[in-house]
């Protein structure tokens, strides 16, 4: 396991690449801080060799003195500076764990795995499209504002229809016979299709096989006293072989049903009795009076209805609106007045004021 030996910077002169292990600076003699970062420079061979130096590696992380705030190595028992007993340390240096993409470089680099890259400054907005949205916004609330009129109702129009079924025989086919229907032939026809073996055939193929797992250098732990050592990882370890394996062969066999060709007697439309008018009565068409007397054989499937209106607004263009029957019963003639809005500002026509029972419609 290859220990590194790292640097540190000066916040107080900014001299550089002062040895990890130091706790002033070779150039000022201002003290190591406690937040220190430190990092592996690029292409400088920092690994240690020494045996000394490894064994200070390994002691572990620099402890800080509670009364003179200097760092000292992990085996001092007292403060090289002022004597202050370990016992009382105020601390340790942080150690830190990086990948390999997260080692740092240089003292820039403030950032690593346990926390994030620094914010980015926003970006400024261009006074130009700020004048843009405020104007943009002016004329908007400017559009929301409105002013009442009479609209007059020019035409009106209605449609009413009543769909007829008719009760009736006719023919149908299916793998199943229901009750009550009457047999007219059957046959013996392919319903689907299935999927068999019928046999096999060699082939080969590449797999690949866990034979075991090895180490791996995947990132770089702070000691927390100057030096670096490899952190290492676990991965499986995989090997290519070619098998034999028999592939199935496949084949489509028909299954075979009775299908029936029977008669039946269904509901079935039979006519759309249909009424309209561009006056206010309105009324629902006559049946016929063999579909009136004869409800085993005909029957209303559905009533529908739909009521129209237009109306002319303040610059005489046309819009049209549909609406229940109440609201046309209660609301509507031609020739009446009805409340609509229009934009204060602009002028343009907004709508009815009371839409809850109307929509609009293009016709």
């Amino acid at each position: 396991m290859a220990i590194y030996l790292g640097r540190w910077d000066c916040d107080y002169c900014g001299n550089i690449g002062n040895l990890g292990p130091h706790t002033h600076c070779s150039q000022c003699g201002a003290a190591r801080p406690e937040d220190v970062l430190f990092y592996l420079p690029r292409n400088v061979d920092s690994r240690v060799t020494d045996e000394e130096e490894l064994a200070e590696a390994k002691e572990g992380a620099n402890w800080v003195c509670a009364f003179c705030d200097n760092s000292n190595r992990n085996s001092y028992k007292a403060c090289v500076s002022c004597g202050a007993s370990k016992e009382d340390a105020e601390g340790f240096l942080g150690t830190r764990t990086y990948s390999e993409t997260e080692v740092p470089h240089s003292s820039q680099q403030k950032f690593n795995s346990t926390t994030s890259a620094p914010p980015k400054k926003p970006r400024k907005f261009p006074k130009v499209l700020l004048y843009v949205a405020i104007a943009g916004l002016a004329l908007f609330g400017l559009s929301r504002i409105s002013s009442s009129f009479d609209a007059m109702v020019t035409q009106l129009e209605w449609e009413r229809v009543i769909k007829v079924e008719v009760y009736k025989k006719v023919v149908e086919k299916d793998w199943n016979l229901p009750a009550g229907a009457e047999l007219l032939s059957k046959a013996e026809k392919v319903h689907h299709y299935e999927r068999r073996i019928t046999g096999y055939q060699k082939k080969t193929r590449t797999v690949r096989e866990a034979v075991g797992t090895e180490q791996y250098v995947c990132g770089k732990q702070d000691l927390g006293n100057g030096y670096f050592e490899d952190k290492y990882c676990t991965r499986t370890v995989y090997e290519d072989r070619t098998e034999e394996y028999e592939e199935p062969i496949y084949q489509k066999f028909p299954v075979y049903k009775t299908e029936y060709t029977y008669e039946i007697y269904r509901w079935k439309p039979y006519e759309n009795y249909k009424t309209m008018g561009y006056t206010k009565e309105v009324y629902w068409a006559t049946l016929p009076s063999f579909i009136e007397n004869n409800s085993n054989k005909y029957r209303i499937q559905a009533k529908e209805a739909a009521y129209y209106f237009q109306i002319k607004d303040h610059k005489d263009d046309i819009h049209w609106y549909q609406t229940d029957y109440d609201y046309w019963k209660s609301n509507l003639s031609l020739r009446k007045k009805i409340k609509a809005k229009k934009s204060t500002v602009f002028g343009y026509f907004q709508g009815l004021e009371e839409e809850s029972n109307v929509k609009k419609v293009s016709r």
